[in-house]
Protein backbone atom coordinates (compact mmCIF):
# COMPACT_ATOMS: atom_id res chain seq x y z
CA UNK A 1 0.00 0.00 0.00
CA UNK A 2 1.29 3.45 -0.92
CA UNK A 3 0.07 6.34 1.18
CA UNK A 4 1.33 9.91 0.68
CA UNK A 5 2.40 11.77 3.81
CA UNK A 6 1.45 15.17 5.13
CA UNK A 7 2.80 17.57 7.75
CA UNK A 8 0.93 18.51 10.88
CA UNK A 9 1.72 21.36 13.24
CA UNK A 10 1.21 21.98 16.90
CA UNK A 11 1.79 18.42 18.12
CA UNK A 12 3.45 17.78 21.46
CA UNK A 13 5.72 14.89 22.24
CA UNK A 14 8.96 14.21 24.10
CA UNK A 15 9.59 10.71 25.36
CA UNK A 16 12.14 8.04 24.71
CA UNK A 17 14.04 4.97 25.82
CA UNK A 18 17.68 5.73 25.07
CA UNK A 19 17.46 9.49 25.18
CA UNK A 20 14.83 11.42 27.01
CA UNK A 21 13.89 14.92 27.96
CA UNK A 22 11.23 17.55 28.16
CA UNK A 23 10.96 20.38 25.67
CA UNK A 24 9.62 23.82 26.45
CA UNK A 25 6.53 23.50 24.28
CA UNK A 26 5.00 26.64 25.75
CA UNK A 27 7.72 28.82 24.24
CA UNK A 28 8.21 29.96 20.66
CA UNK A 29 11.65 28.45 20.15
CA UNK A 30 11.45 24.74 20.71
CA UNK A 31 8.41 22.67 20.03
CA UNK A 32 8.05 19.03 19.11
CA UNK A 33 7.37 17.10 15.93
CA UNK A 34 7.20 13.43 15.04
CA UNK A 35 6.48 11.00 12.24
CA UNK A 36 3.32 8.95 12.40
CA UNK A 37 1.40 6.25 10.55
CA UNK A 38 -2.37 6.00 10.33
CA UNK A 39 -3.90 2.59 11.08
CA UNK A 40 -7.40 1.19 11.47
CA UNK A 41 -8.18 -1.17 14.34
CA UNK A 42 -11.21 -3.27 15.25
CA UNK A 43 -14.54 -4.19 13.64
CA UNK A 44 -15.96 -1.83 12.59
CA UNK A 45 -12.57 -0.29 11.87
CA UNK A 46 -11.54 2.84 13.78
CA UNK A 47 -8.68 5.08 12.69
CA UNK A 48 -5.68 5.92 14.90
CA UNK A 49 -2.54 8.00 14.53
CA UNK A 50 0.56 6.20 15.85
CA UNK A 51 4.12 7.48 16.22
CA UNK A 52 6.65 5.32 14.38
CA UNK A 53 9.21 4.07 16.88
CA UNK A 54 11.96 1.57 16.03
CA UNK A 55 13.07 1.72 19.67
CA UNK A 56 9.79 0.27 20.99
CA UNK A 57 8.59 -3.30 20.76
CA UNK A 58 4.88 -2.83 21.33
CA UNK A 59 2.13 -0.70 19.82
CA UNK A 60 -0.55 0.86 22.00
CA UNK A 61 -3.56 3.21 21.93
CA UNK A 62 -5.74 4.68 24.69
CA UNK A 63 -8.51 2.42 25.95
CA UNK A 64 -12.08 3.70 26.36
CA UNK A 65 -12.01 2.83 30.06
CA UNK A 66 -8.60 4.46 30.62
CA UNK A 67 -8.44 6.06 34.04
CA UNK A 68 -5.79 8.64 33.15
CA UNK A 69 -5.32 9.28 29.41
CA UNK A 70 -4.83 12.60 27.68
CA UNK A 71 -6.80 14.22 24.91
CA UNK A 72 -5.47 12.86 21.63
CA UNK A 73 -6.36 13.17 17.96
CA UNK A 74 -8.95 10.35 17.86
CA UNK A 75 -11.39 8.81 20.28
CA UNK A 76 -10.10 6.03 22.50
CA UNK A 77 -10.37 2.40 21.41
CA UNK A 78 -13.31 0.53 22.91
CA UNK A 79 -12.80 -3.27 22.95
CA UNK A 80 -16.48 -3.77 23.79
CA UNK A 81 -17.50 -2.00 20.57
CA UNK A 82 -15.29 -4.17 18.37
CA UNK A 83 -16.74 -7.51 17.28
CA UNK A 84 -13.27 -9.00 16.83
CA UNK A 85 -11.35 -7.76 19.90
CA UNK A 86 -9.94 -10.47 22.18
CA UNK A 87 -8.10 -9.75 25.42
CA UNK A 88 -4.93 -11.82 25.66
CA UNK A 89 -4.96 -14.25 28.58
CA UNK A 90 -1.82 -14.85 30.59
CA UNK A 91 0.50 -17.66 29.55
CA UNK A 92 -0.03 -17.40 25.80
CA UNK A 93 2.99 -16.91 23.51
CA UNK A 94 1.57 -13.59 22.36
CA UNK A 95 1.66 -12.31 25.92
CA UNK A 96 5.19 -11.11 25.23
CA UNK A 97 6.36 -7.84 26.71
CA UNK A 98 9.99 -7.99 25.64
CA UNK A 99 10.87 -9.54 28.99
CA UNK A 100 10.71 -13.11 30.34
CA UNK A 101 7.02 -12.69 31.16
CA UNK A 102 4.34 -10.03 31.18
CA UNK A 103 2.52 -9.26 34.37
CA UNK A 104 -0.68 -11.22 34.94
CA UNK A 105 -3.65 -9.39 36.42
CA UNK A 106 -7.12 -10.96 36.50
CA UNK A 107 -5.87 -13.41 33.86
CA UNK A 108 -5.14 -10.49 31.53
CA UNK A 109 -1.76 -9.77 29.98
CA UNK A 110 -0.60 -6.53 31.57
CA UNK A 111 2.22 -4.37 30.18
CA UNK A 112 3.99 -1.38 31.68
CA UNK A 113 6.50 0.97 30.08
CA UNK A 114 8.22 3.86 31.83
CA UNK A 115 10.47 6.40 30.13
CA UNK A 116 13.33 8.22 31.74
CA UNK A 117 11.70 11.64 31.61
CA UNK A 118 8.99 10.10 33.80
CA UNK A 119 6.30 9.62 31.19
CA UNK A 120 4.73 6.18 31.10
CA UNK A 121 2.12 3.91 29.56
CA UNK A 122 0.48 0.83 31.00
CA UNK A 123 -2.50 -1.31 30.21
CA UNK A 124 -3.58 -4.69 28.83
CA UNK A 125 -2.64 -6.45 25.61
CA UNK A 126 -5.38 -7.50 23.23
CA UNK A 127 -5.65 -8.77 19.66
CA UNK A 128 -7.90 -7.35 16.96
CA UNK A 129 -8.18 -6.82 13.22
CA UNK A 130 -5.93 -4.23 11.65
CA UNK A 131 -5.69 -2.52 8.27
CA UNK A 132 -4.27 0.56 6.62
CA UNK A 133 -6.82 3.08 5.39
CA UNK A 134 -7.06 3.74 1.65
CA UNK A 135 -5.61 7.06 0.61
CA UNK A 136 -6.37 8.82 -2.70
CA UNK A 137 -3.42 8.51 -5.04
CA UNK A 138 -1.97 5.42 -3.42
CA UNK A 139 -1.26 2.32 -5.47
CA UNK A 140 -3.60 0.43 -3.16
CA UNK A 141 -6.46 2.91 -3.18
CA UNK A 142 -9.72 0.99 -3.47
CA UNK A 143 -8.05 -2.34 -2.76
CA UNK A 144 -9.12 -4.39 0.23
CA UNK A 145 -6.44 -5.20 2.75
CA UNK A 146 -6.16 -8.82 3.89
CA UNK A 147 -7.62 -9.62 7.27
CA UNK A 148 -4.67 -9.58 9.61
CA UNK A 149 -4.51 -9.45 13.39
CA UNK A 150 -2.46 -7.12 15.53
CA UNK A 151 -1.54 -7.52 19.19
CA UNK A 152 -1.45 -4.08 20.79
CA UNK A 153 -1.83 -2.41 24.13
CA UNK A 154 -5.08 -0.90 25.37
CA UNK A 155 -3.91 1.82 27.73
CA UNK A 156 -5.29 2.14 31.21
CA UNK A 157 -2.95 4.95 32.21
CA UNK A 158 -0.68 7.57 30.63
CA UNK A 159 1.58 10.14 32.24
CA UNK A 160 3.97 12.89 31.17
CA UNK A 161 4.51 13.58 27.49
CA UNK A 162 2.61 10.47 26.43
CA UNK A 163 -0.38 11.98 28.20
CA UNK A 164 0.18 15.36 26.51
CA UNK A 165 1.09 14.31 22.96
CA UNK A 166 -1.33 14.80 20.07
CA UNK A 167 -0.83 11.38 18.48
CA UNK A 168 -3.02 8.56 19.77
CA UNK A 169 -0.22 6.14 20.57
CA UNK A 170 2.92 4.32 19.46
CA UNK A 171 3.64 1.96 16.55
CA UNK A 172 6.41 -0.22 17.95
CA UNK A 173 8.83 -1.43 15.26
CA UNK A 174 11.72 -2.66 17.39
CA UNK A 175 13.45 -5.99 16.98
CA UNK A 176 11.01 -8.18 18.89
CA UNK A 177 8.30 -10.76 18.13
CA UNK A 178 5.54 -8.44 19.33
CA UNK A 179 6.70 -5.53 17.17
CA UNK A 180 4.32 -4.43 14.45
CA UNK A 181 6.29 -5.70 11.44
CA UNK A 182 7.16 -8.98 13.20
CA UNK A 183 3.47 -9.77 13.54
CA UNK A 184 2.95 -9.18 9.81
CA UNK A 185 5.86 -11.50 9.07
CA UNK A 186 4.46 -14.20 11.33
CA UNK A 187 1.10 -14.01 9.54
CA UNK A 188 2.84 -14.39 6.16
CA UNK A 189 1.85 -10.92 5.01
CA UNK A 190 5.35 -9.57 4.27
CA UNK A 191 8.96 -10.67 4.11
CA UNK A 192 11.09 -9.75 7.10
CA UNK A 193 12.24 -6.34 5.89
CA UNK A 194 10.93 -2.79 6.06
CA UNK A 195 12.21 0.67 5.23
CA UNK A 196 11.65 4.22 6.40
CA UNK A 197 12.18 7.48 4.55
CA UNK A 198 11.93 10.68 6.58
CA UNK A 199 11.85 13.75 4.40
CA UNK A 200 11.30 17.47 4.46
CA UNK A 201 9.24 19.42 3.73
CA UNK A 202 6.94 16.79 2.26
CA UNK A 203 6.89 14.23 5.04
CA UNK A 204 8.00 10.65 4.59
CA UNK A 205 7.02 7.08 3.90
CA UNK A 206 7.31 3.58 5.28
CA UNK A 207 7.67 0.44 3.16
CA UNK A 208 6.75 -3.00 4.45
CA UNK A 209 8.25 -6.01 2.67
CA UNK A 210 10.47 -6.08 -0.41
CA UNK A 211 10.11 -2.98 -2.57
CA UNK A 212 11.58 -2.65 -6.09
CA UNK A 213 13.38 0.68 -5.72
CA UNK A 214 14.55 1.89 -9.13
CA UNK A 215 18.06 2.57 -7.79
CA UNK A 216 18.27 -0.50 -5.56
CA UNK A 217 21.75 -1.24 -6.92
CA UNK A 218 22.96 2.00 -5.29
CA UNK A 219 21.85 0.98 -1.81
CA UNK A 220 24.79 0.25 0.48
CA UNK A 221 24.57 -2.11 3.46
CA UNK A 222 26.05 -2.47 6.90
CA UNK A 223 25.52 -5.49 9.18
CA UNK A 224 23.02 -5.30 12.04
CA UNK A 225 24.91 -6.34 15.14
CA UNK A 226 23.78 -8.17 18.27
CA UNK A 227 23.62 -5.44 20.88
CA UNK A 228 23.39 -5.61 24.65
CA UNK A 229 19.66 -5.31 24.07
CA UNK A 230 18.45 -7.22 21.05
CA UNK A 231 15.42 -5.05 20.33
CA UNK A 232 17.58 -2.14 19.20
CA UNK A 233 18.98 -1.90 15.67
CA UNK A 234 22.70 -1.66 16.34
CA UNK A 235 25.40 -0.97 13.73
CA UNK A 236 29.13 -0.21 13.79
CA UNK A 237 30.49 3.25 13.00
CA UNK A 238 34.04 2.80 11.73
CA UNK A 239 34.97 6.42 11.11
CA UNK A 240 33.64 9.92 10.51
CA UNK A 241 35.27 12.58 8.36
CA UNK A 242 34.57 16.31 8.03
CA UNK A 243 35.70 17.88 4.78
CA UNK A 244 38.16 15.03 4.33
CA UNK A 245 39.63 15.32 7.85
CA UNK A 246 39.10 12.36 10.17
CA UNK A 247 37.30 12.71 13.48
CA UNK A 248 40.13 11.86 15.84
CA UNK A 249 38.72 8.88 17.73
CA UNK A 250 38.92 5.10 17.37
CA UNK A 251 35.95 3.04 16.19
CA UNK A 252 35.60 1.65 19.71
CA UNK A 253 34.55 5.10 20.96
CA UNK A 254 31.34 5.04 18.90
CA UNK A 255 30.56 1.55 20.24
CA UNK A 256 30.79 2.37 23.94
CA UNK A 257 27.74 2.16 26.18
CA UNK A 258 24.84 0.73 24.18
CA UNK A 259 26.74 1.05 20.87
CA UNK A 260 25.58 2.85 17.72
CA UNK A 261 21.79 2.59 17.41
CA UNK A 262 19.50 3.45 14.48
CA UNK A 263 16.36 4.99 15.94
CA UNK A 264 13.42 6.54 14.09
CA UNK A 265 12.21 8.29 17.23
CA UNK A 266 15.36 10.33 17.74
CA UNK A 267 15.40 13.53 15.74
CA UNK A 268 19.04 14.49 16.20
CA UNK A 269 22.22 12.43 16.20
CA UNK A 270 24.19 11.97 19.41
CA UNK A 271 27.87 11.06 19.69
CA UNK A 272 30.11 10.09 22.62
CA UNK A 273 31.92 13.09 24.10
CA UNK A 274 35.32 12.51 22.48
CA UNK A 275 33.79 12.01 19.03
CA UNK A 276 31.48 14.98 19.42
CA UNK A 277 34.25 17.34 20.50
CA UNK A 278 36.46 16.39 17.57
CA UNK A 279 33.55 16.52 15.12
CA UNK A 280 32.27 19.92 16.24
CA UNK A 281 35.79 21.40 16.19
CA UNK A 282 36.30 20.27 12.59
CA UNK A 283 32.97 21.70 11.48
CA UNK A 284 33.69 24.96 13.28
CA UNK A 285 37.10 25.33 11.63
CA UNK A 286 35.66 24.60 8.20
CA UNK A 287 32.83 27.11 8.68
CA UNK A 288 35.14 29.87 9.93
CA UNK A 289 37.47 29.28 6.98
CA UNK A 290 34.53 30.28 4.76
CA UNK A 291 33.97 33.52 6.68
CA UNK A 292 31.16 32.35 9.00
CA UNK A 293 31.05 33.63 12.56
CA UNK A 294 29.85 31.96 15.74
CA UNK A 295 26.67 33.25 17.30
CA UNK A 296 24.53 32.25 20.28
CA UNK A 297 21.53 30.03 19.81
CA UNK A 298 17.94 31.25 19.93
CA UNK A 299 17.40 30.13 23.50
CA UNK A 300 19.95 31.03 26.22
CA UNK A 301 19.21 27.89 28.23
CA UNK A 302 20.84 25.80 25.48
CA UNK A 303 24.50 26.13 24.51
CA UNK A 304 23.90 25.40 20.86
CA UNK A 305 26.82 25.61 18.45
CA UNK A 306 25.62 28.08 15.81
CA UNK A 307 27.01 30.19 12.98
CA UNK A 308 25.81 33.27 11.10
CA UNK A 309 26.63 34.63 7.66
CA UNK A 310 25.58 31.56 5.66
CA UNK A 311 23.27 31.70 2.64
CA UNK A 312 19.55 31.77 3.35
CA UNK A 313 19.11 29.38 0.43
CA UNK A 314 19.71 25.95 1.93
CA UNK A 315 20.67 24.64 -1.51
CA UNK A 316 23.85 26.72 -1.26
CA UNK A 317 24.94 25.55 2.18
CA UNK A 318 27.52 23.24 0.63
CA UNK A 319 29.48 26.36 -0.36
CA UNK A 320 30.22 27.25 3.27
CA UNK A 321 29.75 24.02 5.24
CA UNK A 322 31.78 20.84 4.70
CA UNK A 323 30.60 17.43 3.53
CA UNK A 324 30.54 14.85 6.29
CA UNK A 325 30.98 11.11 5.82
CA UNK A 326 29.97 8.29 8.14
CA UNK A 327 31.71 5.00 7.39
CA UNK A 328 29.98 1.89 8.73
CA UNK A 329 30.99 -1.71 9.17
CA UNK A 330 30.84 -3.77 5.99
CA UNK A 331 32.14 -0.92 3.83
CA UNK A 332 29.03 1.27 3.62
CA UNK A 333 29.66 5.02 3.54
CA UNK A 334 26.89 7.60 3.93
CA UNK A 335 27.72 11.10 2.72
CA UNK A 336 25.95 13.82 4.68
CA UNK A 337 24.95 17.12 3.13
CA UNK A 338 24.93 20.12 5.49
CA UNK A 339 21.23 19.82 6.33
CA UNK A 340 21.86 16.23 7.47
CA UNK A 341 23.87 17.56 10.42
CA UNK A 342 22.59 21.16 10.75
CA UNK A 343 19.25 22.72 11.59
CA UNK A 344 17.94 26.08 10.42
CA UNK A 345 17.91 28.94 12.88
CA UNK A 346 16.87 31.56 10.35
CA UNK A 347 18.34 34.67 8.74
CA UNK A 348 21.37 32.86 7.39
CA UNK A 349 22.10 31.22 10.76
CA UNK A 350 22.39 27.47 11.35
CA UNK A 351 23.14 25.28 14.35
CA UNK A 352 24.80 21.92 14.73
CA UNK A 353 22.28 19.05 14.84
CA UNK A 354 24.66 16.53 16.41
CA UNK A 355 25.14 16.57 20.16
CA UNK A 356 27.24 15.31 23.03
CA UNK A 357 25.97 12.02 24.46
CA UNK A 358 28.51 11.61 27.21
CA UNK A 359 29.62 7.99 27.49
CA UNK A 360 26.26 6.47 26.63
CA UNK A 361 26.91 5.50 23.02
CA UNK A 362 25.84 6.81 19.59
CA UNK A 363 22.30 7.49 18.41
CA UNK A 364 21.76 7.95 14.68
CA UNK A 365 18.60 10.01 14.46
CA UNK A 366 16.30 11.28 11.77
CA UNK A 367 18.38 14.35 10.91
CA UNK A 368 21.20 12.17 9.59
CA UNK A 369 18.97 10.10 7.30
CA UNK A 370 16.82 12.89 5.88
CA UNK A 371 15.75 11.97 2.36
CA UNK A 372 17.50 8.65 2.73
CA UNK A 373 15.69 5.33 2.44
CA UNK A 374 16.84 3.42 5.52
CA UNK A 375 16.10 -0.26 5.09
CA UNK A 376 15.91 -2.57 8.09
CA UNK A 377 16.59 -5.89 6.36
CA UNK A 378 16.13 -8.20 9.31
CA UNK A 379 15.94 -11.24 7.06
CA UNK A 380 19.60 -10.76 6.11
CA UNK A 381 20.54 -8.91 9.33
CA UNK A 382 21.67 -5.72 7.62
CA UNK A 383 20.71 -2.06 7.27
CA UNK A 384 20.72 -0.34 3.89
CA UNK A 385 21.10 3.33 2.93
CA UNK A 386 19.77 4.80 -0.32
CA UNK A 387 19.67 8.62 -0.74
CA UNK A 388 16.72 10.00 -2.73
CA UNK A 389 15.72 13.44 -3.96
CA UNK A 390 12.45 13.34 -2.04
CA UNK A 391 10.72 10.83 0.22
CA UNK A 392 7.44 11.76 -1.45
CA UNK A 393 8.60 10.93 -4.96
CA UNK A 394 10.59 7.71 -4.79
CA UNK A 395 11.07 6.04 -8.20
CA UNK A 396 10.17 2.36 -8.21
CA UNK A 397 11.53 -0.22 -10.62
CA UNK A 398 10.12 -3.40 -12.10
CA UNK A 399 8.70 -5.94 -9.65
CA UNK A 400 11.02 -8.56 -8.28
CA UNK A 401 10.21 -12.20 -8.99
CA UNK A 402 8.17 -13.38 -5.99
CA UNK A 403 10.22 -15.61 -3.75
CA UNK A 404 13.62 -14.09 -4.53
CA UNK A 405 15.85 -12.04 -2.32
CA UNK A 406 18.02 -9.17 -3.54
CA UNK A 407 21.65 -10.08 -3.11
CA UNK A 408 24.88 -8.17 -3.07
CA UNK A 409 27.72 -9.78 -4.97
CA UNK A 410 31.04 -8.92 -3.27
CA UNK A 411 34.27 -8.64 -5.24
CA UNK A 412 37.85 -8.15 -4.26
CA UNK A 413 37.47 -4.41 -4.66
CA UNK A 414 34.08 -2.74 -4.85
CA UNK A 415 31.00 -4.96 -4.53
CA UNK A 416 28.14 -4.60 -6.91
CA UNK A 417 24.53 -5.36 -6.34
CA UNK A 418 22.92 -7.81 -8.70
CA UNK A 419 19.68 -6.33 -10.05
CA UNK A 420 16.47 -8.10 -9.21
CA UNK A 421 14.81 -9.96 -12.04
CA UNK A 422 11.97 -8.18 -13.77
CA UNK A 423 9.41 -10.60 -15.19
CA UNK A 424 5.93 -9.45 -16.13
CA UNK A 425 3.55 -9.18 -13.20
CA UNK A 426 1.69 -12.46 -12.67
CA UNK A 427 -2.07 -12.54 -12.92
CA UNK A 428 -3.46 -12.06 -9.49
CA UNK A 429 -6.58 -10.91 -7.80
CA UNK A 430 -6.49 -7.89 -5.49
CA UNK A 431 -4.74 -8.51 -2.16
CA UNK A 432 -3.61 -11.98 -3.21
CA UNK A 433 -1.01 -13.53 -0.94
CA UNK A 434 1.95 -15.43 -2.38
CA UNK A 435 4.48 -17.66 -0.64
CA UNK A 436 5.58 -17.64 2.99
CA UNK A 437 7.85 -15.22 4.80
CA UNK A 438 10.60 -15.80 7.28
CA UNK A 439 9.93 -15.79 10.98
CA UNK A 440 9.93 -12.78 13.26
CA UNK A 441 12.75 -11.39 15.29
CA UNK A 442 13.83 -12.66 18.71
CA UNK A 443 12.36 -11.36 21.91
CA UNK A 444 13.91 -8.26 23.33
CA UNK A 445 14.18 -6.91 26.81
CA UNK A 446 14.16 -3.25 27.69
CA UNK A 447 15.86 -1.30 30.38
CA UNK A 448 14.77 2.19 31.23
CA UNK A 449 17.62 4.69 31.43
CA UNK A 450 18.28 6.12 34.89
CA UNK A 451 17.99 9.86 35.57
CA UNK A 452 20.96 11.62 33.91
CA UNK A 453 23.59 13.58 35.75
CA UNK A 454 24.37 17.16 34.92
CA UNK A 455 27.73 16.13 33.48
CA UNK A 456 28.49 13.09 31.32
CA UNK A 457 28.79 9.90 33.24
CA UNK A 458 29.98 6.47 32.28
CA UNK A 459 27.09 4.54 30.85
CA UNK A 460 27.34 0.79 31.07
CA UNK A 461 24.16 -0.97 29.95
CA UNK A 462 21.36 -0.25 30.47
CA UNK A 463 21.80 3.10 28.70
CA UNK A 464 21.32 6.28 30.61
CA UNK A 465 19.12 8.98 29.31
CA UNK A 466 21.01 12.09 28.30
CA UNK A 467 24.24 12.21 30.27
CA UNK A 468 25.99 15.01 28.47
CA UNK A 469 25.49 18.73 28.76
CA UNK A 470 21.73 19.35 28.68
CA UNK A 471 22.31 22.22 26.33
CA UNK A 472 23.69 19.81 23.76
CA UNK A 473 20.61 17.62 23.81
CA UNK A 474 17.96 20.24 23.68
CA UNK A 475 18.06 21.97 20.29
CA UNK A 476 15.01 21.62 18.18
CA UNK A 477 16.02 21.85 14.54
CA UNK A 478 13.28 22.02 12.01
CA UNK A 479 13.10 19.43 9.31
CA UNK A 480 15.28 20.94 6.68
CA UNK A 481 14.82 21.64 3.02
CA UNK A 482 16.53 19.56 0.39
CA UNK A 483 20.25 19.91 0.07
CA UNK A 484 21.88 20.56 -3.31
CA UNK A 485 21.17 17.98 -5.93
CA UNK A 486 23.64 15.97 -7.91
CA UNK A 487 26.03 13.23 -7.02
CA UNK A 488 25.55 10.02 -5.15
CA UNK A 489 25.19 10.34 -1.42
CA UNK A 490 26.65 6.94 -0.63
CA UNK A 491 29.58 4.78 -1.60
CA UNK A 492 30.28 1.13 -1.00
CA UNK A 493 33.75 0.00 -0.01
CA UNK A 494 35.28 -3.45 0.04
CA UNK A 495 33.08 -6.04 1.69
CA UNK A 496 34.85 -7.90 4.52
CA UNK A 497 35.22 -11.64 4.48
CA UNK A 498 32.11 -13.45 5.59
CA UNK A 499 29.87 -10.47 4.90
CA UNK A 500 28.38 -11.76 1.67
CA UNK A 501 24.63 -11.60 1.40
CA UNK A 502 22.81 -14.92 1.89
CA UNK A 503 21.65 -16.57 -1.34
CA UNK A 504 18.09 -16.09 -2.59
CA UNK A 505 15.37 -18.08 -0.90
CA UNK A 506 11.71 -18.64 -1.48
CA UNK A 507 9.75 -16.17 0.56
CA UNK A 508 6.73 -13.93 0.77
CA UNK A 509 7.29 -10.64 -1.01
CA UNK A 510 4.20 -8.76 0.02
CA UNK A 511 0.59 -7.95 -0.72
CA UNK A 512 -0.33 -8.09 -4.38
CA UNK A 513 -2.21 -4.99 -5.47
CA UNK A 514 -2.58 -5.73 -9.18
CA UNK A 515 -5.81 -6.62 -10.94
CA UNK A 516 -6.50 -9.64 -13.14
CA UNK A 517 -4.64 -8.11 -16.08
CA UNK A 518 -0.85 -8.28 -15.94
CA UNK A 519 0.80 -4.87 -16.10
CA UNK A 520 4.55 -4.51 -16.02
CA UNK A 521 4.15 -1.08 -14.49
CA UNK A 522 2.22 -2.36 -11.48
CA UNK A 523 4.50 -3.87 -8.88
CA UNK A 524 3.61 -6.94 -6.87
CA UNK A 525 5.79 -6.71 -3.74
CA UNK A 526 4.43 -5.46 -0.47
CA UNK A 527 4.65 -1.81 -1.12
CA UNK A 528 2.77 -1.09 2.03
CA UNK A 529 4.04 2.45 2.04
CA UNK A 530 2.48 3.37 5.31
CA UNK A 531 1.20 6.87 5.53
CA UNK A 532 3.74 7.88 8.05
CA UNK A 533 2.82 11.53 8.20
CA UNK A 534 5.53 13.84 9.48
CA UNK A 535 4.30 16.05 12.26
CA UNK A 536 6.59 18.99 12.67
CA UNK A 537 6.01 21.91 14.91
CA UNK A 538 7.18 25.33 13.87
CA UNK A 539 7.53 28.18 16.38
CA UNK A 540 9.15 31.60 16.08
CA UNK A 541 12.23 29.68 15.01
CA UNK A 542 11.17 26.60 13.06
CA UNK A 543 12.55 23.56 14.82
CA UNK A 544 12.78 19.86 14.41
CA UNK A 545 13.41 18.10 17.71
CA UNK A 546 14.11 14.79 19.31
CA UNK A 547 11.86 12.76 21.38
CA UNK A 548 15.08 11.59 23.07
CA UNK A 549 16.26 14.38 25.27
CA UNK A 550 17.31 14.84 28.85
CA UNK A 551 14.70 14.81 31.54
CA UNK A 552 17.35 16.91 33.28
CA UNK A 553 15.96 19.72 31.16
CA UNK A 554 12.81 19.63 33.19
CA UNK A 555 12.73 22.94 34.95
CA UNK A 556 10.36 25.58 36.04
CA UNK A 557 8.28 25.39 32.86
CA UNK A 558 7.28 21.78 33.61
CA UNK A 559 7.59 21.44 37.38
CA UNK A 560 3.91 22.09 37.96
CA UNK A 561 2.86 19.56 35.29
CA UNK A 562 5.11 16.87 36.73
CA UNK A 563 3.88 17.50 40.25
CA UNK A 564 0.32 17.38 39.00
CA UNK A 565 0.92 14.08 37.23
CA UNK A 566 2.48 12.54 40.32
CA UNK A 567 -0.37 13.72 42.51
CA UNK A 568 -2.90 12.21 40.11
CA UNK A 569 -0.95 8.97 40.04
CA UNK A 570 -1.00 8.71 43.81
CA UNK A 571 -4.76 9.08 43.68
CA UNK A 572 -5.07 6.50 40.92
CA UNK A 573 -2.90 3.97 42.68
CA UNK A 574 -5.35 3.98 45.58
CA UNK A 575 -8.21 3.34 43.22
CA UNK A 576 -9.07 0.75 40.64
CA UNK A 577 -5.55 0.49 39.22
CA UNK A 578 -3.89 0.01 42.56
CA UNK A 579 -3.64 -3.73 42.22
CA UNK A 580 -2.48 -3.73 38.62
CA UNK A 581 0.15 -1.05 38.96
CA UNK A 582 1.39 -2.50 42.21
CA UNK A 583 1.72 -5.94 40.71
CA UNK A 584 3.57 -4.57 37.71
CA UNK A 585 6.05 -2.63 39.75
CA UNK A 586 6.49 -5.47 42.21
CA UNK A 587 7.15 -8.02 39.52
CA UNK A 588 9.70 -5.68 37.97
CA UNK A 589 11.72 -5.99 41.15
CA UNK A 590 11.84 -2.27 41.73
CA UNK A 591 13.27 -1.46 38.30
CA UNK A 592 12.44 1.89 36.80
CA UNK A 593 10.68 0.39 33.82
CA UNK A 594 9.52 -2.77 32.13
CA UNK A 595 9.95 -2.91 28.37
CA UNK A 596 7.27 -4.16 26.09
Amino acid sequence: MVLPLGIKKGAVRSRSLLRTGLVNVDGAVREVGYFYATLKLGTPARQFELIIDTGSTISYVPCADCKHCGKHKDEAFDPKSSKTAVMLPCGTPKCNCGSPACQCISNKCFYSRTYAERSSSEGFLLEDNFEFPDTPGSVAAGQKNPDVKLVFGCEQQETGEIYRQTADGILGMGNNNNAFQSQLVEQKVIDDTFALCFGYPDGGAMFLGDVPFADHDKMVYTPLLPGWQTHYYTVKIEQMTVGGSKVNVAASVYAQGYGAVLDSGTTFTYLPTAAFNSFSDLVDKAAKSKGLQRRPGADPQYNDICWKGAPDDVKRLHTVFPEVEMAFGGGAVLKLRPLQYLFVLGGGSYCLGMFDNGGSGSLIGGITVRDVILQYDRRNQRAGFLPVESCRNIPLGQPKQPGTTPTTTPTTTTPTTAPASSPPSPKTTPATITDKPSSGSPDAAKASPPPPAAKPAASPPPPASKTGNPSKASPAPKADAHAPKGGSNTTQQQQPAGAATPPPRAGRTGIIVTDDTPHSSVFTPAVMLVGAAAIMVFGGVTAFIYRRQLWAWIGKMTAQLDAQDEQELVSLKTGQLKGSAGAAKGAAGGSSSTSV
